[in-house]
């Protein structure tokens, strides 16, 4: 009896498990078949309470312990989709929200062009989250409803801009040079238009700044209409205020400034006939004393370019005569009486270029005959190495004479001259490369080793020395110095006629250099040998 009420109460506990497994599988089916039916692209918030109630099953669900593996992944699956449709849910209603906000913060009082590009976006949007299926009708509503206003606001904002252009079109289709007092009532108007605009609140800062400047046009216009009368006055009392007799170049400027004023009325459209022909006689008047200052003008340009064709870096003697010209056409300028006192220092100015110039030949004749001077004083067979340095010095003042500032002759002259010293140089330069070259071969012989086959070469070596401490062309520095050469010459010789010193070293060399002059003539024989076969 025991065994079989333990076997009951075992067979009543599996039986409870069974049905526990039951209970739950039919509550994971049920979930996946709720959750299947939602998609994102339809999903609305009215959905938002039975998915987060999926959720709410779903977490009960995972936090059992009587769940397969295999369930319990489907079941985060699950959850994981009814997460991404709350967020979807979320999105939306963000939007809409964001839309609504954005759409009751623009007044149709207030709204300018600068809101428009964000009023189109914000239709764009509307126009984008109207095309899906997860809006509910009471947000599709709303939607539509901030559609509206947005439009509105739209053209509000189309209808300043379009007057704004047109008033824009109005103002700039007049011109000063055309405007005429029949156009006066039209400027008003747009002006009452322009208050009318600015003294609403539905433009910007730029659009003001643009009717302002437009205000501010059509004042011009508005003046230019009644200066016209006063500017024919005003020529017409300058005009008559000059004389020809005391006209001057100091009145260039004004009376072109008046030439000008007249020009520009008798082009335009702003005077009558008989206002046209009192101006051209006034003109003609003013071309008569322009005839005049012309003249005047045209003597102190023609002196001005005559000064200005010469310069210091290209001036010559030959040109002294023209210059002496030039000075007297300058003075003749400057006795006129039509010139101003700031002409009569300007044409003075140029009698003092003419005369730098006159001096800048006179110092160039004076250099050349300086260095004529001092050329003189040398001569190629006596010059040396003493004179190098005040021979360079006067080198260097010839290069400062610019020759672009001698004739022809003076330049042959200059080049000659020159060259003389340059060939001065040459010649210290070659007793300098004479001595050196009397250095060098004796380098070539050696105390240690030196033999009677080096005595002849040692006394030629030595005349020559003293045919060069006889030459006019060295200096002490090289005299001094082959002097020096030669006591070394005779030092040697002294050496070759005491063989007894060194004897063991230079029997060597002696036999050396006997052996290397017979061998050098046995190949000599030998080959003169082969050559004649």
């Amino acid at each position: 009896a025991e065994e079989k009420a333990n076997l009951k109460a075992a067979h009543d506990k599996v039986l409870g498990m069974i049905d526990k497994i039951t209970v739950i599988s039919d509550e994971i089916k049920r979930i996946i078949e709720a959750v299947d039916k939602y998609v994102f692209e339809s999903v609305k918030s009215t959905d938002k309470a039975d998915i987060e109630q999926l959720i709410k099953d779903i977490a009960d669900l995972l936090a059992t312990q009587n769940i397969t593996a295999d369930e319990r992944t489907i079941l985060e699956t699950a959850d994981e989709t009814c997460n991404k449709l709350i967020a979807k849910i979320d999105e939306t209603v963000a939007e809409i929200n964001r839309i609504d906000e954005a759409t009751n913060a623009y007044n149709i009082e207030t709204v300018t062009a600068e809101d428009k590009e964000n009023i189109e976006q914000l239709l764009a949007d509307i126009d984008v989250i109207t095309d899906t299926d997860n809006l509910t009708d009471d947000e599709r509503i709303q939607l539509n409803g901030n559609a509206e206003t947005l439009e509105s606001l739209l053209e509000t904002i189309n209808d300043v801009a379009e007057e704004i252009v047109r008033i824009e079109d109005a103002v700039n289709s007049y011109d000063e040079s055309t405007i005429k007092s029949s156009d006066t009532d039209d400027l008003n108007q747009l002006k009452a238009d322009i208050k009318a605009l600015t003294d609403a609140t539905n433009i910007t800062k730029d659009e003001r700044a643009k009717l302002v400047n437009l205000d501010a046009t059509i004042d011009a216009l508005l003046k230019k209409i009644a200066d016209t009368q006063v500017e024919i006055e005003r020529i017409d009392e300058a005009v008559n205020g000059y004389d020809i007799e005391s006209v001057n170049s100091s009145d260039v400027q004004a009376l072109g400034k008046l030439i000008d004023d007249i020009e520009t009325l008798t082009n335009g459209d702003n005077i009558t006939e008989e206002e046209k022909t009192a101006l051209e006689d006034s003109n003609a008047t003013i071309d008569e004393l322009v005839e005049r200052l012309t003249e005047v003008a045209e003597e102190i340009a023609k002196v001005n370019d005559a000064v200005n064709s010469y310069d210091e870096d290209s001036i010559k003697s030959s040109d002294s005569e023209d210059l002496g010209q030039l000075k007297e056409d300058i003075q003749a300028v400057i006795d006129c009486g039509n010139v101003t006192e700031n002409e009569i220092t300007a044409l003075e100015e140029m009698i003092a270029d003419v005369e730098a110039l006159e001096d800048k030949i006179a110092e160039t004749e004076e250099q050349l005959e300086k260095i004529q001077d001092i050329e003189n004083g040398y001569g190629p067979e006596t010059v040396t190495s003493d004179d190098k340095a005040d021979i360079e010095t006067t080198l260097a003042e010839i290069d400062a004479i610019n020759p672009d500032n001698l004739t022809d002759e003076q330049k042959a002259e200059y080049d000659e001259i020159k060259a003389g010293f340059e060939a001065l140089i040459e010649e210290i330069e070659k007793a300098d490369a004479q001595v050196d070259e009397i250095g060098a071969e004796l380098e070539m012989f050696d105390e240690e080793r030196v033999t009677i086959f080096s005595k002849d070469e040692i006394e030629v070596l030595k005349a020559k020395i003293d045919e060069l401490i006889s030459d006019e062309n060295m200096g002490e520095a090289e005299k001094a110095k082959l002097n020096e050469y030669k006591a070394q010459c005779d030092n040697l010789i002294e050496i070759i006629n005491a063989p007894a010193e060194y004897f063991a070293m230079r029997i060597f060399y002696f036999i050396w250099d006997a052996l290397h002059w017979l061998s050098s003539h046995v190949v000599f024989i030998f080959n003169w040998i082969v050559s004649m076969f």
